[in-house]
């Protein structure tokens, strides 16, 4: 096949892909309230942080509300499991690996279905046919919330195999469109003033945004080449390096860490606000809006650059596959030592490059502290540099369908 003809085709297939998505999305889920699902849904804030950057939307509940979070999920649960290097993982077939993937997916669907359900458990319509206490409505929405994730799954393994950008290419659009809500107020209440975006604001946006892009971008290409040799190998080719991003978690940390900072403020109440002692503690150390709780909000940053990254370059995988294939850096010992070479640069990259990313996550809520709607910016940080990896994604899967055509045999 032509490689431009097969570009076109694979972006053909991903634009009809995501014109499902934004279909399903429209798509409600029967027996509810949409209005009184979407007020209550509005208090939850970690639902709608972790919403912007999987795929999903929190204003009202529909079919495809869940987006890629299940299939993400599983995603980190089997790269930890990898990590661990366990036999039984390690001779699975890839048949076998991939039944496996699809229940941890399904029983995490099952589990952020319910959640999701109890979140919005007042604004269901009463269904009890049979007058057994049992409200028809709220197992159906389950089964529907469950049945959208499993079929979102699907939908980003078709763009895998038929269009561009992988798995969670689909994703994109919901972070594109999250982009004015969280400039102009956030996520509800927890990080900012709201604002109305007058041309001024967007101009300032803009035009900082760009700034942002293009010193990110270059940041994220940022790699430490780590010079690797290869004895068995024929000479011209027995010279090569591992590489080693500066920023070697990428964007993950961002996807996940406002939903999970959001969290413990479920433990103070909703209505009044802090009763006690505790659920005050808890307002102020999980709070954007505090100089507590921004020191704890880039801690937790941090802490989720140096898991991410670790799972990224599993230096202890690497050290291991060096000494079976007979590699090893100059003047470094195979196994072992090997190992703690990989680990010391990783260490050393990580601590710079997450600083960096709790700089870009907290700088913004510090100037918010004085300017308001500074903090917004935190929002539209996070989300381009999701974009920046995402999109740097694309590119390197497009270079690759243009060159693989230039290779013959003859």
């Amino acid at each position: 096949m032509n490689k431009k003809h097969d570009l076109l085709s694979r972006f053909a297939w991903t634009c009809f892909l995501l014109l499902i998505v934004l279909v399903g999305q429209q798509i409600l889920i029967p027996g509810i309230d949409p209005l009184t699902a979407g007020r209550s849904l509005d208090q939850v804030n970690f639902l709608q942080f972790i919403s912007m950057t999987t795929g999903g939307q929190t204003a009202v509940p529909s079919l495809l509300t869940l987006g890629m979070r299940p299939y993400m999920t599983m995603m980190i649960i089997w790269q930890v499991i990898t990590a661990l290097d366990l036999d039984v993982v390690k001779q699975l077939s890839q048949r076998r690996v991939g039944i496996i993937q699809r229940f941890l997916t399904l029983f995490f669907s099952l589990i952020q279905g319910f959640e999701m359900i109890y979140f919005i458990r007042d604004a269901f319509d009463s269904n009890d046919p049979w007058q057994i206490g049992i409200n028809l409505n709220v197992a159906i929405a389950w089964i529907v919330l469950v049945g959208g994730a499993m079929f979102m799954t699907w939908l980003g393994d078709l763009n895998a195999v038929h269009g561009i950008g992988g798995t969670i290419a689909l994703i994109i659009p919901g972070i594109i469109a999250s982009i004015p809500t969280g400039l102009s107020s956030g996520v509800g209440s927890a990080i900012t003033t709201s604002y109305s975006l007058t041309t001024q604001h967007i101009i300032i946006a803009v035009l900082i945004g760009l700034l942002f892009i293009i010193v990110m971008y270059y940041l994220y290409q940022g790699e430490l080449h780590l010079h690797v040799e290869r004895p068995l190998t024929p000479s011209v080719y027995a010279s090569s390096y591992f590489p080693m991003r500066f920023l070697t978690a990428g964007a993950m940390p961002f996807m996940f860490s406002s939903s999970l900072f959001s969290v413990p403020r479920l433990l103070v109440n909703q209505t009044v606000g802090p009763t006690d002692a505790f659920q005050r503690w808890v307002a102020t150390w999980f709070s954007f809006q505090t100089w507590q709780g921004i020191l704890m909000y880039g801690i937790l940053i941090v802490l989720l650059g140096y898991a991410f990254g670790y799972l990224n370059v599993q230096p202890t995988n690497v050290a291991k596959e060096m000494k079976e294939n007979g590699e090893y850096f100059l003047n470094v010992m195979p196994g072992d030592p090997t190992e703690m070479f990989l680990s010391g640069h990783f260490g050393r990259l990580s601590l710079l490059g997450n600083l960096i990313l709790a700089l870009i996550g907290v700088g913004p809520l510090i100037v918010g502290l004085y300017i308001p709607g500074a903090a917004n910016f935190s929002v539209l940080f996070s989300s381009l540099f999701i974009l920046i990896t995402l999109t740097d994604t694309i590119i390197q899967q497009v270079r690759a369908l243009r060159t693989k055509d230039r290779y013959s045999v003859f």
